[in-house]
This record gives structure tokens, C-alpha cells and sequence, in this order.
């Protein structure tokens, strides 16, 4: 009989403990929310072309070279984007932007459209981009029609 009270004790004590964890948990309110009337943010959209035709589920990223942020965008099937800030909000800050496009990676988890096919856009619009744009507070589109070759 005194070994029984012994197990129950912990048993209880442990109720108690987890009891106090849920209740704690309801004072917390998530992770901090941004202000995104603060941050100065443009929309920006437009059309992403290969060859001279729309390039489908491309990958658009609109990267500050100064701290590595960066907006991004999907391109739908007639290589039309529009650029999000995070997952809640669309738009891009301004200033000067290292655009990359790619057709393979993806947006993360719920990315439907990922690819892990050969990517189709060369390296010099990608990981080693010479493409470069100037958000500014008027800016509203931005058109790529990208060599094939590179060039």
C-alpha cells in the first residue's frame, strides 16, 4: 500500500506541473506582429519572359544587397508575378534590389508549384545575378524578358 502512494504522488505532482504549463501557455499571445505601415513597403508586379515567353512557375526574388532581406513572388502561367514581402503581406522596401529568378527551389512548405527539374534560367539571372532594379515609392512594374543564352 505505501508503494502505491508512492507512484501516485509523482503522478499527481506531474498533473499539476502540466496543468500550470497549459495555463501559463494561455497568457501567451504569438510571436510579435509587424507593423507593416512602418516598413515603407511598394507593391510590385509584373511579367517574367524567357525567349520572349512567359515564364511559368519561376521563382522571383527581390534581395537588399546591403542585409541579404528579400521579397519574392511565384510566377502563374503567363509569367505574371507580384511580389510579398512575408507570408501575410505583399510588397518590397525600397531601395536598390539584386533581382535573382529561378525555376527550381521552392517558397516552402506549402509550395505547391516546387520544382526539382534542371533549372531553365541561366546562372547570370539566378545564383550569380547581374539583374539589379531601384524600388522606389512610385515603382508598381517591373518586366523581365530574359536571354536564354545569357547574353
Amino acid at each position: 500500500m505505501n508503494s502505491d502512494r508512492r507512484r501516485a504522488a509523482p503522478a499527481a505532482g506531474a498533473v499539476l506541473f502540466a496543468g500550470a504549463v497549459f495555463a501559463a501557455g494561455g497568457c501567451w499571445s504569438g510571436p510579435p506582429r509587424m507593423d507593416y505601415s512602418k516598413a515603407g513597403l511598394v507593391q510590385v508586379s509584373g511579367t517574367v519572359r524567357l525567349g520572349g515567353n512567359p515564364l511559368a512557375k519561376a521563382i522571383v526574388i527581390f534581395e537588399n544587397p546591403e542585409n541579404g532581406t528579400f521579397s519574392f513572388a511565384r510566377t502563374d502561367s503567363t509569367g505574371r508575378y507580384t511580389l510579398r514581402f512575408d507570408s501575410v503581406q505583399p510588397g518590397v522596401t525600397k531601395g536598390r534590389k539584386v533581382v535573382r529568378i529561378k525555376t527550381t527551389g521552392s517558397l516552402g512548405e506549402d509550395d505547391r508549384d516546387a520544382s526539382a527539374g534542371p533549372e531553365r534560367v541561366p546562372a547570370c539571372y539566378n545564383a550569380g545575378s547581374k539583374l539589379a532594379v531601384e524600388v522606389m515609392a512610385d515603382s508598381d512594374s517591373t518586366n523581365f524578358d530574359l536571354d536564354p543564352n545569357g547574353a
